[in-house]
């Protein structure tokens, strides 16, 4: 099964952390490519699923943070279809 990936640019002004305008932060681009690494990463391991009953909503600050957190049921993955080395 294919899937069609789409990108679609984001706003500069939309992560304050990584501010916005000419002063960008330098390692903005190896950020992205590490929090994709280790969501491929968590993702591929576990099945991850949403705990019932949970409101997710975020905080501003200068750091991005959720104010009641992100609860989520973690149930590792059944990998025996797969020829994976651990």
């Amino acid at each position: 099964m294919l899937m069609k990936q789409v990108e679609r640019h984001e706003d500069g002004y939309k992560y304050a952390t990584f501010n916005g305008g000419s002063r960008i932060c330098i390692a903005k681009y190896l950020t992205y490519l590490e929090m994709k690494s280790v969501a491929s990463v968590i993702l591929f391991h576990y099945d991850l699923s949403h705990v019932s009953d949970h409101q997710v909503t975020s905080k501003l600050s200068f750091t991005m943070l959720m104010k009641n957190d992100l609860k989520v049921n973690l149930n590792r993955s059944d990998l025996s279809d797969f020829d994976v080395i651990n």
